[in-house]
């Protein structure tokens, strides 16, 4: 259905841009946090009123340079463990200040997360309709009537459930069944159509795990919006 659709969407899209800031993510750190050929030492704080200029020891020869990076812990005065590159000692850089170029792969992980656990309950979800179709028992509720479900919203709308009646002949009890999201209004097809009933595949060793089967309001029906 739309609603599926649109979900499916919904979370592709959260897992692709997830796995794009990853990676560039990642390979920003990495071209820039590159410590082959850099020297950790350790060194002076002498100002931190642009950036943070720190003077450092490099065989025997002190140095002064800066790096654009600056923490409120940082006081002129204070030693500060830096690193310098062989080939131009005047290149220096803090790796705890360097942590922060994890912030876009970690953003995008959030993404792809979120994305992965999305498309993963569609598949789950899925499969247990597929199983029910296939193992369930098979029978006919009555329609009840069609409800706004104003717990979700899918592209700025709200999804509608049919709730039918069972009647369990096992153990006399009248049951109440919801269906899955619908998302366009129902009740003119149902009227029109004259539909009394819908089947159900319920698990029959746990009644809770059901499936209201509305295949047959999509028939013939064409979504342009």
């Amino acid at each position: 259905m739309k609603g599926d659709k649109a979900l499916k969407f919904l979370w592709g899209t959260f897992t692709t841009m997830g796995a794009i800031i990853v990676i560039i993510g990642l390979i920003v750190f990495f071209s820039v946090c590159n410590y082959k050929n850099k020297v950790d030492t350790v060194g002076i704080i002498i100002d931190t009123g642009n950036g943070t200029t720190v003077s450092y020891n490099v065989d025997g020869k002190e140095h002064e340079s800066s790096f654009s990076g600056y923490s409120s812990s940082f006081h002129v005065g204070d030693e500060i463990e830096i690193y310098y590159d062989k080939d131009d000692v005047n290149k220096i850089g803090s790796k705890s200040l360097d942590l922060v170029y994890l912030i876009l792969p970690g953003i995008g992980s959030i993404f792809l997360l979120i994305g992965v656990i999305g498309l993963a309950f569609l598949l789950h979800k899925k499969k247990k309709e597929k199983n029910l179709r296939e193992n369930g028992e098979l029978v006919y509720a009555t329609y009840s009537e069609t409800i706004l479900n104003v717990n979700v919203r899918v592209n700025g709308r709200y999804p509608y459930n049919i709730i039918v009646e069972w009647n369990n002949p096992e153990d006399g009890k009248k049951y109440l069944l919801k269906s899955k999201n619908i998302y366009f209004n129902p009740e003119m097809l149902i009227e029109e159509r004259n539909i009394k009933t819908f089947p159900v595949y319920i698990n029959p060793n746990n009644k809770k795990q059901y499936f209201v089967d509305v295949d047959i309001l999509n028939e013939d029906v064409v979504d342009l919006t």
